[in-house]
């Protein structure tokens, strides 16, 4: 089973963003440069795709599923365990070697050895890297020297409750602020209902966010309590008005970045389901958010949200198709195409018309895992370690090329920029390469 830190996982998630956005709908690169889809808006046609990169180096790596970063100086940034300390690593993505090392010790261990480690994927911006550990501390880094500038402890601080796989959700940066899910009410049992937010105590449930200054970590606002999941937020600009986003247990959620305030809510499900953990995906021509989740009934759902000129918010649900369940893995949007892979028993890669909702085409041969879009191509990473790459049409997947890359509990989304891919599963680090073409 993938671990809930996929998210979105978030989240997600190198340092481009593909789909075409509209003027006044678009996702801030200036917020996060982290995106929960995986996506990579590909400007390099000097390297060829259509054969499979070679592996430049390799190395040991403790346990853990959180994303490695890249930033523009060509050093990385990878997130692990080490018996009990969590441990961020800077190293040179040329040869892999450490350029400092920062230990957080940890005091909550998962009750399975494989979700073990971080799961969360640090956000970075500027000259701070800021990173979640698995039992919710906030730790601000400094990307030269590795130094620690300030540390929030959400479970002391907020009264975070970890579910039991630990904390996972991705925290995001934008306009000075670090925006981070507190996971407001714990994990509820399958047998809870809907609630309306409205109708909650929240004097005496922890915050669902928080927003903490970026240089300091102070506190500038907590928003109202709201049932928790391990997906991470996104930001996006609806009709000129930023917006934080968040798939909670029972509701799809809408914040004001300034002030916290829950500026509107769509519901998804009556019923507490067990780990949601789907990061919403932004489709900017239809206006609408994509979503999924496994152990509902109710699959996908295409969310549509707007602000009219008056300042009122809302919300309905476009369409549902429930031949597609994700669960633990990501999704992405390319040519008008929404494409997850489904849940087990059949693992299936499908495919849905965003705008419709009707099902495209459903293939088996994947495995469960996450996708990466490349240009106008796909790459799938699966739990196997299976690295696939291919073309989509309107009908189904045409693969290219399949590599055995990492071995099992490979759960990570790849990083790509330059022409390298990272890759990484809870025992060890890879950096591969594409070839340039040919002039």
């Amino acid at each position: 089973m993938i671990h809930p830190f996929v998210l979105f996982v978030l989240i997600l998630i190198v340092f481009f963003y593909g789909p075409q956005l509209g003027a006044q709908e678009k996702t801030f690169r200036q917020w996060n440069q982290l995106q929960p889809s995986g996506i990579t808006e590909n400007k390099e046609p000097q390297f060829n795709f259509l054969r499979p990169p070679s592996l430049v180096w390799q190395q040991k790596l403790g346990p853990g599923h959180s994303m490695v970063l890249v930033d523009n100086n060509g050093f990385g940034f990878c997130h692990y365990l080490l018996r009990t300390d969590e441990v961020v690593r800077k190293f040179s993505l040329e040869t892999g070697k450490t350029s400092w090392e920062k230990k957080i010790p940890v005091r909550y261990q998962a009750f399975n050895s494989e979700y073990a480690g971080p799961h969360a994927t640090p956000a970075m911006v500027g000259n701070v890297i800021i990173v979640v550990s698995i039992d919710a501390q906030v730790t601000a880094i400094d990307v030269e020297t590795g130094a620690t500038l300030w540390n929030r402890d959400l479970c002391t601080d907020f009264g975070t409750k970890l579910p039991q796989s630990g904390y996972a959700s991705s925290p995001m940066i934008g306009d000075g602020l670090v925006f981070i899910p507190t996971l407001g009410q714990s994990q509820p049992s399958e047998t809870e209902t809907y609630v309306p937010i409205a109708q909650r105590d929240s004097t005496k449930s922890p915050p669902g966010m928080i927003a903490v200054e970026l240089e300091t970590g102070r506190l500038v606002w907590k928003s109202n309590s709201f049932r928790s999941s391990h997906a991470s937020p996104i930001l996006v600009e609806i009709g000129g008005y930023p917006t934080i986003v968040i798939h909670g247990m029972f509701e799809l959620i809408g914040l004001d970045p300034k002030t916290g305030r829950i500026v509107w809510t769509q519901l998804l499900r009556r019923q507490a389901a067990d780990n949601v953990s789907f990061t919403p995906v932004w489709d900017a021509k239809n206006r609408q958010f994509l979503l999924t989740h496994g152990y509902c009934e109710n699959g996908t759902q295409a969310v549509a949200v707007s602000r009219d000129p008056s300042g009122n918010w809302s919300t309905k649900v476009n369409w549902m198709n429930r031949q597609l369940k994700s669960v633990h893995t990501n999704g992405l949007i390319q040519n008008g195409i929404f494409m997850a892979i489904n849940r087990e028993p059949a693992t299936l890669l499908v495919g849905i018309d965003a705008a419709t909702g009707t099902t495209l085409f459903r293939q088996r041969g994947f495995g469960k895992g996450n996708l990466v879009q490349l240009g106008e191509n796909l790459m799938l990473m699966n739990e196997d370690g299976n690295l696939i790459f291919g073309q989509i049409g309107n009908q189904k997947f045409t693969k290219s090329w399949k590599v055995k890359a990492l071995d099992a509990n490979a759960w990570t989304i790849p990083t790509v920029t330059r022409g390298d891919v990272l890759l990484r599963d809870s025992n060890s680090l890879k950096r591969f390469q594409f070839q340039k073409r040919l002039p």
